[in-house]
């Protein structure tokens, strides 16, 4: 529990937000074939962003207790990545962050509604939308 930054103290960060997808799931292994180490997506991901913003990442409520502790740790190594209590509240992170990033699913699409850029890596339903909302 002590190794998660809480919802009070994500107000004071500008942060990009990636949500795990739980694993296996149809997100990744056919929307997202190129993206199946989610440990190395993070890892590209914190390292592209500007100069003072963080790559918060929250587990999906599906997972939680089905990871290893050594698959957290590799994410928390990751110089720019935080991670999130996973019951943190979704909607919460996603309308104070400056980007979602998602490989493909709902999130993506609340980010949308809260007016939130998304980079959509893998193919989702939601990729037709104008470019001023959604980069795939």
């Amino acid at each position: 529990m002590n190794i998660y930054i809480n919802e009070s103290e994500l107000k004071n960060l500008s942060y990009a937000f990636y949500p795990l997808h739980a694993e296996p799931e149809i997100a990744i292994s056919i929307f997202s074939i190129f993206y199946q180490n989610q440990i190395e997506v993070i890892r590209n991901v914190a390292m592209s962003l500007p100069a003072g913003h963080k790559l918060i990442v929250k587990e999906h409520p599906r997972n939680i207790g089905r990871r290893s502790k050594s698959y957290y740790n590799k994410i928390l190594q990751i110089p720019n990545a935080e991670m999130v209590d996973p019951y943190c509240n979704t909607s919460y992170i996603i309308s104070n962050s400056k980007i979602v990033i998602v490989l493909q699913g709902f999130l993506g699409f609340e980010a949308l509604m809260h007016s939130i850029p998304v980079i959509s890596l893998g193919s989702a339903m939601y990729n037709m939308l104008p470019k001023e909302m959604i980069n795939h």
